[in-house]
């Protein structure tokens, strides 16, 4: 699979929060269609079609921690 940029990790990092599209885009200083674009790439590096399976993925993988 494909390394994650920073850019990707941050906004993976937020997927669990369940922040909306524009909320993530908000927190991260960055456009909606920004965000599309790294979730596009996130889903695609992490052979995934959800971000529930892109959240499931990236913890099984070790790139992103659980939070109580």
């Amino acid at each position: 699979r494909d390394h994650l940029t920073a850019a990707e990790m941050r906004v993976l990092a937020l997927l669990p929060t369940h922040l909306r599209v524009e909320e993530i885009a908000e927190a991260l200083h960055l456009s909606k269609s920004t965000i599309k674009s790294h979730l596009g790439a996130i889903y695609r590096k992490l052979g995934v079609c959800r971000r529930s399976d892109a959240v499931t993925s990236a913890l099984r993988l070790g790139i992103l921690e659980a939070h109580d």
